[in-house]
């Protein structure tokens, strides 16, 4: 079998040895002396500057006329739907938990959750005429039917939930397809206002078996690296639109199979593994999910940036997007004693949004050795785009 690794930027620096390391050696690297960065607004490959453009969007007129919508009160359990089980919510729906706790201005204090295609709110708080108390909790539970939705919060002084005021916050939980719950949307900081993109069982719906593992498989590793560490772990969602591109770009690089070892898209803007298998037999089999990533991660367990820059590109915490495709073609090889023998020939691409190994010349020693953890375990990173094609979202 030839398995094949290229990185998508490279660097130099020792690998802390304290993670579990692969035994298998049937890996090829590809070599690269350049960082590559790639800058938001363009497809073209450069060095990039230190500035950074927060994508943050400010609301200050929101309309709350919705005749039909229901308000969050106090009590936790009302207005909404009480949810402990999937069963609860209809299949196309999914459960979704808000959560308000005001600072010491709670009349400031209003915000509004609504489906994208719809033009009016379907929730809202408080009621019309009304306040929220200062420093006081408010929660409910709906069932939401699947889709994308916008949550704003607003603060009419314009200084957020937090600090001068008081510790105020705000949470957006959803409810999986398996019934477990995760963490959409939390914070307190911002001005006027601030908007939420909230995926409601949209992506996960449309995930094939192969995708989940592949989620999974990038996931569980973060979130051992993250813990070792000692930082917050950071999850990765799925992209349909990073897919899409890196099954564009997989097929593209099925006619390369006979040929010398597959390259990187020179025009992507974002971060991409590549892997490929080929043979016959059990050299082209189709490898697990887990499998793909194993080999972006354990198999780069000690060895220097930028020949782990799959690992880093994996583990990068201010990445918040991943997709992956494959593609798989076959023919016919004659063997020198003239049998034919038939090939299989697989591509593997991964993508992500941010892309890693960001900026790395900053992390470059007088010894020449890069320091990888510590631009790996930031929480941002200056290199975009943030988001994934199909726009950011929680």
């Amino acid at each position: 079998m030839k398995l094949t690794f290229l990185l998508s930027s490279l660097f130099l620096v020792s690998v802390d040895a304290g993670l579990r390391s692969s035994t298998e050696t049937n890996l090829v690297v590809a070599d690269d002396s350049n960082e590559v960065v790639y800058d938001d607004a363009s497809n073209h490959r450069h060095e990039l500057d230190t500035h950074h453009h927060q994508r943050i969007l400010h609301h200050d007129g929101l309309a709350r006329d919705a005749p039909s919508s229901r308000s969050l009160g106090s009590d936790p359990l009302l207005p909404g739907i009480s949810i402990s089980t999937r069963n609860d919510c209809s299949s196309n729906q999914r459960g979704v938990r808000i959560v308000i706790k005001t600072d010491q201005e709670g009349h400031e204090t209003s915000w509004s959750f609504r489906r994208l295609s719809d033009s009016q709110a379907d929730y809202l708080g408080p009621d019309d005429g009304g306040n929220y108390e200062s420093s006081t909790t408010y929660s409910g539970t709906i069932c939401a039917p699947i889709g994308m939705y916008q949550f704003i919060i607003k603060d009419s002084f314009r200084d957020g939930l937090c600090c001068a005021s008081g510790s105020g916050y705000y949470s957006v939980e959803v409810q999986n397809e398996n019934g477990s719950w995760r963490d959409a949307v939390k914070g307190n900081k911002f001005l006027g206002a601030k908007q939420h993109i909230v995926d409601v069982g949209r992506t996960e719906s449309t995930m094939t078996d192969r995708d989940k593992a592949y989620l999974v498989a990038h996931n569980k590793r973060r979130m051992e690296w993250h813990a070792y560490y000692g930082k917050q772990y950071v999850p990765l969602k799925w992209s349909r639109g990073l897919k899409e591109s890196s099954k564009e770009y997989a097929d593209k690089l099925l006619a390369g199979c006979k040929g010398d070892d597959p390259k990187h898209d020179p025009y992507t803007i974002y971060g991409e593994n590549l892997a490929r298998n080929e043979g016959s037999g059990f050299w082209g089999q189709l490898y697990e999910p887990d499998d793909i990533v194993n080999r972006f991660v354990e198999r780069e367990v000690g060895l220097p940036w930028a020949k782990n820059g799959h690992l880093t590109n994996v583990l990068w915490r201010a990445t918040q997007y991943v997709g992956c495709a494959e593609s798989e073609t076959s023919y016919s090889v004659t063997k020198p004693n003239g049998h034919v023998v038939q090939h299989t020939c697989r591509i593997q691409v991964c993508r992500y949004a941010k892309p890693g190994n960001c900026s790395m010349g900053s992390y470059r020693r007088s010894n020449g050795i890069h320091d990888w953890v510590t631009p790996m375990l930031m929480d941002d990173s200056p290199c975009g785009p943030d988001c994934p094609p199909e726009g950011c979202y929680d």
